[in-house]
């Protein structure tokens, strides 16, 4: 992607690449937050015992840490958008693996592939918003982009609790998240320069 004039953030407003990049923001913090929230109750609704179940988020910490250093290089070399779409189909992938989960392998396995996704996404936001509006307002332009995974992400927390109690499981509010990822995948592979 080439470097892209400065934009103010009253010019960026007016792109729809910047919309588009907000809306992905909602969508992909939605489902972070779903799972970062409600991965505990979900597991141990499965039968797991509260203090094992903790130990998953312990996982998605620690493989949080290699998403970043690892998909940071990785963007580098083949870019932004490349990298995120990957690691929204990762997560994706990884929300259908966690319906399906019932052993405590599984679990875990879940929470290093996952935190590895959700960790690698992190990172690349400021700096996708940097290489399509440059860098001269990135601060109010990054602001309005990390307002919009914050919201996705409060949205996503309470959507998970209140699907739970009108369905008595947490597979509909992932099955909620990975459609979100996948939206996210479209919006972002179809994500272009502003002129």
């Amino acid at each position: 992607m080439e470097s892209p004039a400065s934009f103010t953030l009253r010019q960026a407003l007016r792109t729809r690449a910047l919309w588009q990049f907000l809306v992905i923001g909602v969508m992909v913090s939605f489902s972070q937050l779903l799972v970062m929230t409600h991965l505990i109750a979900h597991a141990t609704d499965r039968g797991l015992s509260p203090v094992l179940a903790a130990t998953f988020v312990s996982v998605i910490g620690v493989s949080n840490m290699a998403g970043k250093l690892v998909m940071g290089l990785i963007s580098d070399r083949i870019g932004r958008r490349a990298s995120m779409t990957f690691s929204f189909a990762l997560a994706g992938a990884t929300l259908l693996w966690l319906m399906a989960a019932r052993d405590v392998w599984a679990f875990y396995v879940f929470a290093a592939v996952f935190g590895f996704a959700y960790g690698s996404w992190m990172p690349m936001f400021p700096s996708l918003t940097a290489d399509l509006f440059g860098v001269a307002s990135i601060g109010t332009i990054y602001g309005i982009v990390r307002a919009a995974t914050s919201l996705g992400g409060a949205v996503g927390a309470y959507a998970g609790g209140y699907i739970f109690d009108l369905t008595q499981s947490y597979n509909i509010a992932f099955l909620v998240g990975t459609l979100l990822l996948a939206a996210g995948i479209a919006l972002m592979v179809t994500l272009r320069q502003p002129p």
